[in-house]
């Protein structure tokens, strides 16, 4: 339900939360300028915003979109050449080719981004035929609120969530499944400092992988 109190002060309030997402969501480069318009009217006009203000709204977060994209831009002729990023995506390509799924920045809680997992094998299999048949464990990071911080820096850190995958969906112990899913760990963490991350992961089945990053991405995460 809309707010009875929106007045001059509420609208300038949204101008302010627009800019600030919009800045995040380009640096996030989870979606394109369409999708980013669609997800600040999803998010950000409905039960807040007046429907009579939407156009004006959506029109304000379209120039918010195009100045930071072009600040983006300006500050990316100072990136390095391969950026942690890059480094992240060849993270991912190399657990791939090992049968390891790695999910980067998965939309929703670690419960629920274990429960989609298949739906998630299925959407990277439309790219990688094959996947299915050679895959063994899982990592992951959900983006908790990642467009939010790197609307404020590029810098951040990010936890990995990780498991082991079996043919027997039922009746595995405890054990064994705490073995397997730590050598999946282990995998991801050695391929992590291949690339140049460090963790400072313990090998403790209790605790996730986490490490820091500046976030630079030139490509949509995919």
């Amino acid at each position: 339900m809309i707010s009875s109190n929106w007045d001059e002060a509420s609208r300038e309030q949204l101008k302010e939360d627009l800019e600030f997402a919009v800045r995040g969501e380009l640096r996030f480069a989870r979606f394109d300028s369409a999708g980013i318009l669609e997800h600040c009217r999803d998010l950000y006009l409905e039960d807040v915003c007046p429907t009579g203000e939407w156009d004006a709204m959506l029109a304000f977060a379209k120039q918010q979109i195009d100045r930071n994209a072009e600040l983006l831009r300006a500050e990316m002729a100072d990136w390095p050449e391969v950026t942690d990023c890059d480094r992240l995506d060849q993270v991912e390509a190399e657990l791939r080719d090992a049968g390891i799924l790695f999910w980067q920045a998965s939309p929703c809680c670690d419960n629920c981004t274990v429960a989609e997992l298949s739906w998630r094998v299925d959407q990277i299999s439309e790219q990688f035929p094959g996947l299915r048949q050679n895959l063994r464990g899982f990592a992951f990071f959900i983006d908790q609120n990642l467009p939010e911080s790197l609307a404020e820096s590029p810098d951040i850190d990010v936890c990995l969530g990780y498991g082991w995958l079996s043919a027997q969906a039922e009746d595995i112990d405890p054990a064994v499944y705490e073995s397997n899913a730590l050598a999946i760990a282990h995998e991801v963490d050695d391929c992590l400092k291949r690339f140049g991350f460090e963790s400072g992961w313990d090998g403790d089945f209790a605790r996730k992988i986490c490490f820091s990053l500046c976030w630079q991405r030139r490509n949509l995460l995919t």
